[in-house]
C-alpha cells in the first residue's frame, strides 16, 4: 500500500457499506441507451424551452425598467433648459 492509502484508510470510515448503491443505480438508468437517450433529449428540450420562454421574462422587466428611465431622464433634461426645450 502506498502512504496516501494508508493515510485515507485511517481517516475515512464509512457507516454503510452500501452508501453509493442509489447512485450506482442512477448512473446505470442515465447512462443506459435505452433510457439514458430519452431522457437526455428531454432535458435538452426542458433547457431550450426554459431558454425560450424564460428570457422573455427579463426581456420584459428590462424593457420597463429602461422605458421607466427614459420617462424620468427626459423630464429632467427637460425642466433643466436643455436643448430640448425648443
Amino acid at each position: 500500500m502506498s502512504i496516501a492509502e494508508n493515510v485515507a484508510n485511517k481517516v475515512i470510515f464509512f457507516t454503510k457499506e452500501n452508501y453509493n448503491e442509489f447512485d450506482r443505480k442512477l448512473d446505470h438508468y442515465l447512462t443506459s441507451k435505452a433510457f439514458g437517450i430519452p431522457i437526455m433529449i428531454l432535458l435538452l428540450g426542458l433547457v431550450f424551452w426554459i431558454t425560450i420562454s424564460g428570457a422573455n421574462i427579463p426581456s420584459e422587466l428590462l424593457a420597463k425598467g429602461f422605458f421607466g428611465l427614459k420617462i424620468n431622464f427626459q423630464t429632467f433634461s427637460m425642466g433643466k433648459g436643455s436643448y430640448m426645450d425648443s
